[in-house]
């Protein structure tokens, strides 16, 4: 039960005559009105004052039903084949929503205020509306079909029944498929080939068809009959025909041409011929239409000269009438024939060119003639007898650029075509690529960046013709890929590995080939060689001092040698030193080259170097050094003028240990030499004695003292 005032739904056992109130998981009723189960056992509720739809399913949780937008639920039902059948307030009309179906349609309009419908059998709705004094009824299985006034002894045109298979289940119908009955059944036959035929099974969704005519033979003006279908399981289905019948002179009506064809988008103009078999008081008056497909598209009053009728109907085959209305003093008539309108014609011619992206396939698709819809579907390229590219048609002109082999192919193009336009395929032609031969070098070179060395190779690609290659190159190590390269608009391309430490220092450059170039390889072998590591932190060096950075030297593919050392791009009167000199490279280890660079030194000073002392030298050295033990077991106020003596000495001896290149002046002139505060890239390039020179960047960063 729906307890409108207490908002809730209640269960009363039929037993034992207890109740208790339903849960419902998630939602909260307000103002519960109205209730219904359906042939599954689900309950539907009418939740009032939320203005929805509820739902709960036989064993499962319960769920709102979508409404149309605007929809004021007001009264609901079923029918034996699961349709539901909702009054709306709001629209005052009755929706219907096909059982498998979540659309819901108008099914009766015009109501002031439903508040209860009822479904009854067979098919019979009943609709309350409390704005008005009664209920109504109302018989969805019935079918009312008026023909066109006819004169005795002629048959109209034919109107043809579809019947629908609705609900969840099939329907069979019933042997004989229907049954005519009423006052005159006879004057109207069935006509044509029916689909729906005794004992036919229809699936849930399906239709089939019947049609009739009217051949009135009495003079009774109304004339009236029924055809009732029946099915094994079902409600039945009732036809119920009307027709005129008229006695009057007799009229032909005949339509040209007969049986016409057409293509899609052409258009077939028809034309009518009325002639009365006898002449009355006046001569004939009304109308004639033209019908296509049982649907009226023209009319044109009688008389007319002449009467022409142009269509240009869709893909299939379509049936042709001309109806003579009649008068009061001539019997209608009409004339019927069939026009079949096949799909367009199209051509598809096809072109072809070479670019640098490839080989450039186009097409072009025309129709011969067009609807109102446009063609769509696809066109295929083939290239020897294959599928390459496929592109939508889209306004007719399409093209796509592929790869493909040098030589000669076959090649053609192929429009798919679509409800309405017919396939066609181009002239098989020949296809010719002929791209140009290329040639490519590759060169090795060590390098050094961030802190590591590696291999910058370069690789060229050229050509004997006009153009410049484009596309990539793709660099590798033996069967493994170092990386892959877009050309430079010079036909260039680069790659630096991150080592140059290699198992196999075989090095091969690709060049993957274009539409106008050929690819073509080369393949290297990186010798023995060097490289120079600089780190990547700048070097800090005071105004007037010294500052030491370390510099790595590693072998590559076996190389040993000697190597000596210099400085390049030195800022002002600043100059650099190297331990150890030269440098001795082994064939499995790096070696650390120790860079001293000075700052605010004469730059005439060719190279320092630290002191070497002459034996003389060292004796006095060592004799400087012990006689503080002496003294200074003796007399502590001797220490600080000791320190004095020693200090003078030992400049003494370096003074006569630097040794250079050029002028020989004090290295260190405080105010004479000044090298600017600041940072600069300073190259140090290493030489072996085959004058094979390698080098590395540091920056060098002078600060004041």
């Amino acid at each position: 039960m729906a307890d409108t005032g207490n908002n809730r739904l209640v269960y009363l056992s039929p037993l034992t005559g207890s109740q208790h109130t339903v849960i419902l998981s998630g939602y909260t009723l307000s103002a519960p009105t109205y209730l219904a189960l359906d042939a599954g056992g689900d309950l539907f509720i009418i939740d009032t004052g939320n203005t929805r739809l509820l739902e709960i399913p036989l064993g499962a949780t319960p769920q709102v039903i979508a409404l149309p937008t605007g929809v004021t639920p007001a009264a609901l039902a079923f029918d034996p084949a699961g349709d539901l059948y909702l009054a709306d307030t709001s629209s005052g009309s009755i929706l219907i929503v096909p059982s498998g179906t979540t659309t819901a349609t108008a099914l009766v309009t015009g109501l002031t205020t439903p508040a209860g419908v009822a479904v009854g059998p067979p098919a019979n709705l009943f609709v309350a509306d409390s704005s008005a004094t009664s209920a109504a009824g109302y018989n969805f299985a019935v079918d009312n079909s008026t023909f066109n006034t006819t004169n005795i002894n002629l048959v109209s045109l034919p109107i043809t029944l579809t019947l629908a298979s609705v609900g969840n289940l099939s329907a069979t119908l019933s042997t004989p498929t229907y049954v005519e009955s009423g006052a005159n059944p006879a004057a109207f036959p069935a006509s044509g080939t029916p689909t729906c035929t005794s004992a036919l099974v229809m699936a849930p969704g399906t239709t089939c068809t019947q049609a009739f005519v009217f051949a009135p033979t009495t003079t009774t003006a109304q004339q009236s009959a029924k055809a009732v279908f029946s099915t094994t399981g079902g409600q039945s289905v009732t036809a119920n025909f009307n027709g005129t019948a008229t006695n009057l002179i007799l009229t032909t009506t005949t339509i040209s041409p007969l049986n016409a064809t057409a293509n899609y988008g052409q258009t077939t103009t028809y034309t009518v011929t009325l002639t009365p078999k006898s002449t009355g008081s006046a001569n004939p008056t009304g109308t004639i239409s033209f019908v296509v497909d049982g649907i009226t598209k023209a009319t044109l009053p009688v008389p007319t000269t002449p009467y022409t009728f142009t269509t240009s109907p869709a893909v299939g085959v379509h049936s042709i009438a001309a109806v003579y209305s009649g008068d009061s003093i001539y019997a209608g008539s009409n004339a019927s024939t069939f026009l079949t309108v096949g799909k367009a014609v199209t051509t598809t011619t096809a072109t072809y060119s070479q670019n640098a992206s490839g080989t450039l396939l186009s097409a072009v698709v025309t129709p011969a003639s067009t609807g109102a819809v446009t063609f769509t579907g696809n066109v295929n390229f083939y290239v020897d007898g294959v599928i390459v590219a496929t592109v939508a048609v889209g306004t007719g002109t399409v093209s796509k650029t592929v790869l493909i082999a040098d030589g000669t192919h076959t090649y053609y193009v192929t429009y798919v075509g679509d409800a309405n336009y017919a396939a066609s395929t181009s002239t098989t032609q020949t296809l010719t690529v002929a791209r140009a031969a290329t040639s490519i070098t590759l060169t090795s070179m060590p390098v050094s960046s961030n802190g590591a060395g590696g291999l910058l190779l370069s690789a060229k690609v050229t050509s004997a013709v006009a153009g410049t290659p484009t596309g990539t190159v793709t660099f590798s190590n033996g069967g493994t890929t170092l990386g892959v390269v877009t050309l430079s608009a010079t036909g260039t391309a680069t790659y630096t590995t991150t080592t140059t430490s290699y198992t196999n220092y075989s090095f091969t450059a690709a060049y993957s080939g274009d539409g106008l170039f050929d690819p073509s390889t080369i393949t290297i072998t990186q010798g023995p060689d060097f490289v120079v590591i600089a780190p990547t932190t700048a070097l800090a060096v005071p105004q007037g001092g010294q500052a030491v950075e370390s510099i790595t030297v590693s072998p590559i593919n076996g190389y040993t040698g000697t190597l000596t050392a210099a400085c390049s791009n030195l800022p002002v009167d600043a100059i650099c030193t190297f331990l150890p000199v030269p440098v001795t490279l082994t064939a499995t280890a790096s070696s650390t080259l120790m860079v001293e660079v000075f700052a605010g030194v004469n730059p005439n000073v060719a190279g320092l170097t630290r002191p070497v002392l002459d034996r003389g030298s060292q004796t006095l050295l060592a004799l400087l050094l012990l006689t503080p033990i002496g003294l200074g077991l003796r007399r502590r106020r001797n220490l600080h003028k000791l320190s004095w003596l020693l200090s003078l000495a030992w400049l003494g001896v370096l003074a006569a240990g630097l040794t250079g290149c050029g002028i020989k002046t004090p290295a260190v002139s405080p105010g004479t030499y000044s090298t600017p505060v600041g940072t600069t890239a300073v190259t140090v390039t290493l030489t072996d004695t085959n004058k094979v020179s390698r080098s590395a960047v540091f920056s060098v960063s002078v600060n004041s003292q």
